[in-house]
């Protein structure tokens, strides 16, 4: 599939291609070819799709280290981030993870069926999100507390002129406030100097 693509200073690009999978462990082989130098590569790498809606407790799909979110897209399926539109939302993914110092970070995750209270008849969730470094954590965001069927917690963006060039862990801790159950989703992210 072609794809429209814009690289980045360093030559680094993203681009999305959407694959509907039942869950289970895979092996993703990918190809890509620049028409215009005649060079490509190949990559190939794990993935696990979880199954969601199992049922009986959350389930907390993997956490995303965006540059930015963009309202009023179009899905262009040539567009390198026409997998990443939901709707009329990008996500807008960064190679590697790497961030420049002058820009900032989102980040963002989905809690699939979570558990309702008998109660009330509605989920209820809080979320929170750090930033950490070396063990020591950086940046604490407050607390969310969400009741809809799918939250989707986000934080930013963040900006990340103060954080020096080095590597972060970024988390998202869940506490489903029905079953009284915790959950975290981690995600390692790069500051680069500017």
């Amino acid at each position: 599939r072609e794809a429209h693509a814009v690289a980045r200073e360093d030559g680094s690009l993203v681009a999305s291609y959407g694959l509907a999978l039942r869950p289970g462990k895979y092996t993703v082989n990918v190809a890509v070819h620049d028409p215009a130098t005649k060079k490509g590569s190949v990559a190939s790498f794990p993935v696990e799709v979880p199954q969601f809606s199992a049922g009986e407790e959350l389930n907390l799909a993997p956490l995303l280290a965006l540059v930015d979110i963009q309202e009023g897209q179009s899905a262009d399926p040539r567009d390198a981030f026409a997998d990443f539109t939901l709707g009329t939302t990008r996500l807008v993914p960064v190679y590697g993870n790497v961030f420049p110092q002058s820009g900032s970070i989102t980040l963002l995750s989905v809690i699939y069926d979570p558990p309702k209270d008998p109660a009330t008849g509605k989920p209820s969730v809080t979320a929170s999100f750090v930033i950490e470094k070396d063990g020591k954590v950086l940046a604490r965001a407050e607390d969310q507390v969400y009741d809809p069927d799918s939250p989707t917690p986000s934080v930013g963006p963040v900006p990340l002129e103060k954080y020096g060039p080095g590597t972060y862990v970024a988390k998202l801790k869940v506490r489903d406030n029905v079953t009284k159950k915790d959950y975290t989703r981690e995600k390692k992210f790069e500051v680069k100097a500017a």
